[in-house]
């Protein structure tokens, strides 16, 4: 069973996501004690009771999503609103160059597509990069 404090804390953390305010909010001196009260299985238990599954990405929804940016798919939807009619305007883009580079790299790490060797067994700088090709 909960204390109080574990209690104020958990239900703060869940609100917020910042381990260190929820834990001085609920009248823990340190800011140390943040990480400590995040690894008190209680406390990981109670908030398992509120965490809503069906609101978090599975892994598969992630890389589908990375992936749809990737190729462009997934575009960026914005509303304009004329000032003379009030009338409004849904315009896209699709993801920038340097969007779609950084899914992609996302994903090829999330695949170990990429090996760096920053410096040989001598001490000397060297970069070179492995492509897998699958």
């Amino acid at each position: 069973m909960l204390n109080k404090k574990k209690k104020s804390f958990a239900e703060e953390y869940l609100k917020t996501g910042d381990a260190i305010t929820s834990a001085i909010k609920s009248g823990y001196k340190s800011r140390s004690y943040a990480n400590t009260l995040l690894k008190d299985p209680e406390i990981n238990e109670y908030m398992l009771k509120y965490i809503d599954n069906s609101k978090i990405a599975t892994a598969q929804e992630v890389l589908q999503f990375l992936t749809a940016i990737m190729r462009g798919e997934e575009w960026e939807i914005s509303v304009t609103v004329k000032k003379d009619t009030g009338e409004k305007l849904l315009t896209g883009e699709p993801p920038s160059l340097t969007q779609r580079q950084k899914a992609a790299e996302l994903l090829a790490k999330r695949y170990r597509l990429f090996s760096e060797d920053i410096s040989d067994d001598k001490g000397n700088e060297a970069f070179s990069v492995n492509i897998k090709v699958i």
